[in-house]
């Protein structure tokens, strides 16, 4: 009920409402439900399934009614969304072949300009982490900071080993 209070009272209109699944219950009908009653387009960003990590609770057993009850839930709703995407082309065909929901599939992963950090970079980061921080991370010497270090020729050894 708070949900469906949010977004159909006191939440400005949007054009679309996007929902992560997993978790989907019960957002993914309630959001549903606001859509229709705004005019709003609803999509589902699909991850994963909800009913799937649920069998997990039920020592994998995917014919556990409660198990089932979310399958068809998901399933439905994936129907009455206006748009699905997911994060792999193997997702986007099992919910083609086998729930006929037709999804775009949108890689979850890091732009290009995304690159891993050297070690002087990452102590240098952290640095400045422990200053912005109010001591969260407080560095024991100016050659370490709480999770990085140099050695006695001033060389950036990683992290630290305590």
């Amino acid at each position: 009920l708070q949900l469906f209070w949010l977004l159909l009272i006191r939440l400005p209109r949007f054009d679309c409402i996007l929902v992560q699944n997993p978790p989907g219950l019960p957002a993914l009908i309630v959001v549903r439900l606001v859509c229709w009653l705004v005019s709003s387009r609803f999509i589902i960003d699909w991850h994963n399934f909800g009913y799937t990590l649920l069998a997990h609770r039920f020592g994998g057993r995917e014919t556990h009614p409660f198990v089932q009850l979310a399958y068809w839930y998901e399933r439905i709703v994936g129907w009455l969304a206006d748009d699905n995407i997911c994060v792999t082309r193997a997702m986007a065909n099992f919910l083609k072949e086998d729930w006929n929901v037709t999804a775009r599939v949108m890689h979850d992963q890091p732009p290009p300009h995304f690159q891993p950090l050297d070690w002087k970079d990452r102590h240098e980061l952290f640095g400045r982490l422990e200053n912005d921080r109010d001591g969260c991370l407080q560095s024991v010497a100016p050659w370490m900071t709480a999770l990085t270090e140099k050695d006695e020729e001033d060389r950036w050894t990683g992290l630290k080993k305590e």
